[in-house]
């Protein structure tokens, strides 16, 4: 049996949590269900449990929005520790999810590390303000390629994996893993052609924070309708 740890500035139970945690733990689950111990390293949000199992994941959770990062690695220095002295077995492998900024969980977990991202955030950065968007954007676009650049990456799309080779991380060390869709829960109609909408639709899915940059969809729809004025756009999302 291995012993993987998964590092997330999130997990999907938290109020902000996306797809990017319900990715990992899918990961996870998959793992556990072979047989594999399985912890989950995350921030901690009011009313959750600091130590919790769920479907043979260990949820650990410690630290907010900036202090899960250095949190995290003292956690991963601990564990270190223990392992070398017999207290518990050491990390099999570690899969660092950088969320515009990782862990730099290789410089503190000894074990073989995999760099999880599912985009860049270039155009994302801005909303964070002048200043954190350039310290974040320099992390994100030079320091972690240099720091990872002998560490396998793992995105979710050719065009993400294609960003990342133009930051500098070597393609050879960039891996593709899509995203997946959950099937139709049981007692609802996947619907028919007969029941398509009467026009065009246009279907836009996500949290609305302004980092999502929703308002695009909207400058789209304006640009379409004087040609197809009966275009729709459903924003779908909380």
């Amino acid at each position: 049996m291995a012993r993987y740890l998964l590092l997330c500035w999130r997990d999907s139970s938290h109020p902000q949590g996306g797809g990017s945690e319900r990715y990992l733990e899918h990961i996870g689950r998959y793992l556990a269900a072979s047989g594999h111990e399985v912890v989950f390293r995350t921030a901690k949000y009011r009313g959750a449990k600091r130590v919790e199992v769920s479907e043979g994941i260990t949820f650990r959770r410690g630290g907010r929005r900036l202090t899960v990062y250095p949190r995290a690695c003292l956690f991963l220095l601990r564990e270190r520790a223990a392992a070398r002295m017999g207290r518990r077995e050491a990390f099999s492998a570690v899969i660092d999810t950088q969320n515009g900024v990782p862990f730099f969980a290789a410089a503190a977990s000894g074990a073989p590390t995999i760099v999880l991202t599912h985009h860049c955030h270039r155009e994302q950065w801005p909303v964070a303000g002048p200043i954190l968007a350039r310290f974040g954007w320099w992390i994100e676009s030079r320091l972690s390629p240099l720091v990872h650049r002998r560490r396998q990456w793992l995105t979710v799309s050719q065009p993400s994996a294609a960003e990342l080779a133009t930051l500098g991380v070597p393609a050879a060390h960039i891996a593709v893993i899509r995203n997946g869709v959950d099937p139709v829960p049981a007692g609802i109609s996947a619907g028919t052609p007969a029941e398509r909408a009467p026009g065009p639709r246009l279907v836009v899915l996500s949290r609305l924070v302004p980092h999502k940059h929703v308002e695009d969809a909207l400058s789209l729809l304006a640009e379409l309708l004087p040609d197809s004025p009966d275009l729709r756009l459903d924003v779908i999302g909380g």
